[in-house]
């Protein structure tokens, strides 16, 4: 579950809210006034949502016929590898 916490309570506590972020891969909210500025999530979580883009990404280009598929025998000739 999502977490709120004021902005003024944070500087004092982030060290700690940055360990529990990654121990427990919670995502904490911070707000300044009431108002939602950051988040705070573990490096894990945030490579993990990067890797989830990528993959999504490649699908829509995918799904949009922009990719150009090289098949295996190819790479390795232009590589230099059947030589």
């Amino acid at each position: 579950m999502a977490e709120s916490i004021p902005l003024a309570a944070v500087v004092a506590a982030l060290q700690a809210l940055v360990r529990r972020a990654a121990r427990n891969r919670e995502r904490i909210t911070i707000t300044d006034q009431d108002e939602p500025s950051a988040v705070v999530i573990s490096a894990e979580e945030l490579e993990d949502l990067e890797d989830a883009l990528a993959v999504a990404q490649s699908r829509l280009r995918e799904a949009d016929g922009e990719t150009a598929w090289i098949p295996q025998g190819e790479v390795r000739r232009r590589l230099g590898f059947d030589r």
